[in-house]
């Protein structure tokens, strides 16, 4: 773990208006969280075959860049501890994309729920939608 990227990450996610450990918390980059972050337990720790952090790091990079996709942010659970990367079990696309195509995607990640949030589960701090995009969450249980 890159301890320079972790504490730049956290000091980001502190100068935030939402608080970490709110409901919905606060969103941050892919290249944020993913670059420098080894950690196993950051990210779909419920998995029994970890894919690694690098590999949902190319997945939603390789998301991210479509054309149909205006954006990929991860909300932000917990910061557990000094020792640990921050915390996350969902990931926001904003994409015109539909449900199940965004499923093929991600199915190398297998994450439990992929689809519209309820509104009160929307993190205030994404950005506006830009035409024909809508929020899809992708969550680990």
């Amino acid at each position: 773990m890159d301890i320079s990227r972790r504490n730049t990450l956290v000091a980001k996610l502190k100068a935030k208006s939402i608080p970490v450990g709110e409901h919905p918390g606060p969103t941050i980059s892919i290249d944020d969280f993913f670059e420098g972050n080894d950690d196993l337990g950051s990210i779909g720790c419920n998995l029994i075959s970890h894919p690694g952090v690098e590999k949902f790091y190319s997945v939603f990079a390789h998301i991210r860049s479509l054309s149909d996709v205006q954006d990929v942010l991860v909300e932000i659970k917990d910061l557990v501890d000094e020792h640990s990367w921050p915390f996350a079990d969902t990931v926001f696309v904003l994409t015109s994309k539909s449900r199940d195509d965004l499923q093929k995607l991600v199915a190398s990640l297998e994450p439990d729920e992929i689809g519209p949030f309820p509104p009160a589960s929307i993190p205030r701090d994404l950005p506006a939608l830009k035409d024909g995009m809508k929020i899809i969450g992708v969550w680990w249980d």
